[in-house]
């Protein structure tokens, strides 16, 4: 089934209802004190979208009150990425496939910001069993966890993974370690001043697996452990996990913007069995390599320049470049070489040190000849 377009408007009330405005100060605790299951309260008769006037107030006054609505996803094309060749930026494709986000990142979907607006205006997230629930046109609808982990193609593997949002927020000095000396003078927390891998994938993360909006000089909440972990050697985290954690703090938070809308409208229209007409398409993101190189490779916390290069190994940025990161159609699980080829790969290595012996010989030769 095809449901067409719906279109995002607001409710019309009589006079006498009194509206609660969710988007004013000090009304995060009070929105997320109301998310609560709502399925076994009478329902509203003002508005067939809503259960509780609670949906219908945070529909009306935070998310309507958004420009854009939905916040604003796009998705990465890495050739185009790789071709820009810079060598902080290569450093940061090689540490977005060490930590598993290369692959969500190309992820494509349009979206209906109708279809977003009522998932998040009515959002309820259980915690045993893990579970969203939701309405849209006045049902409601539910998916698991394990559904969406499904819908979205992780692995177990993923799953099993340290989750992000079990932690506390990281306090700012602990994100030191990212703004090199030397570099663009900024204050920790701030883009300004991070080494040009990590604000390249500040950037990144902004339109893709951490798009909700918010003030885009500062990095905030969980935004923190999420760079942090793409730090050389840093624990490995459940990429779904973050997602949906971010997903459930989007519905308990006024200020955030609703985001993650390709992998929201995917997963609804799995559940729901319908597609959508679509009044957004979900654009590449064109990066611009415009950060100035700082001659060192991105740190980790120990101060240690171990970043994490393409296969081949990479030298600190100003010296060489790193070697490209391979593309997405380059499967990181690589047969093993046959006999034939370790054969040949003998032959030329052979080759190569009879070459090498020959010029060291005639260089040697040279030097005395001049020495006469």
């Amino acid at each position: 089934m095809h449901y067409g377009l719906l279109e995002v408007h607001a409710p019309v009330l009589p006079n006498y209802v009194v509206h609660v405005d969710y988007k004013g100060k000090g009304m995060t605790e009070r929105a997320r004190d109301q998310r609560i299951d709502p399925r076994g309260l009478p329902r509203i008769q003002y508005d067939h979208r809503f259960h509780t006037m609670f949906h219908l107030d945070y529909y009306t006054s935070v998310i309507l009150a958004r420009n854009p609505v939905v916040a604003k996803s796009q998705w990465i094309d890495w050739k185009y990425v790789r071709e820009l060749r810079k060598s902080s930026i290569d450093y940061a494709i090689a540490t977005c496939h060490r930590t598993g986000v290369y692959t969500l990142m190309e992820f494509v979907h349009d979206w209906n910001s109708k279809v977003i607006a009522q998932f998040y205006a009515t959002l309820f997230v259980e915690e045993e069993p893990r579970r969203m629930h939701w309405m849209l046109e006045g049902q409601w609808y539910s998916v698991d966890y394990d559904a969406f982990v499904a819908f979205l193609g992780f692995s177990e593997e993923d799953l099993q993974r340290d989750r992000i949002h079990t932690k506390h927020v990281l306090p700012l000095e602990q994100l030191a370690y990212m703004y090199p000396p030397g570099g663009e003078r900024g204050a920790v927390g701030k883009v300004v001043g991070l080494h040009p891998t990590y604000r390249y994938l500040d950037r990144i993360f902004r339109k893709t697996i951490d798009c909700k909006g918010g003030d885009k000089g500062n990095i905030a909440n969980y935004s923190r452990n999420l760079l942090h972990r793409m730090s050389p050697g840093a624990q490995p985290f459940s990429v779904f996990d973050f997602i949906w954690s971010e997903i459930r703090s989007v519905g308990e938070r006024p200020l955030k913007g609703c985001g993650f809308a390709p992998y929201i409208m995917y997963m609804i229209e799995k559940v729901i069995g319908h597609t959508f007409e679509y009044d957004k398409k979900h654009k590449v993101l064109k990066m611009v390599d415009d950060l100035i190189e700082v001659g060192v490779a991105p740190p980790g916390p120990g101060g240690a320049a171990e970043a994490d290069a393409p296969e081949s190994g990479a030298t600190a940025a100003g010296a060489s470049p790193p070697p490209y990161a391979p593309s997405h159609s380059s499967s990181c699980r690589r047969s093993p070489p046959s006999p034939i080829r370790k054969m040949f790969n003998a032959i030329f290595g052979m080759c190569r040190d009879i070459q090498t012996k020959q010029q060291r010989e005639r260089g040697r030769l040279g030097g005395r000849t001049l020495g006469i």
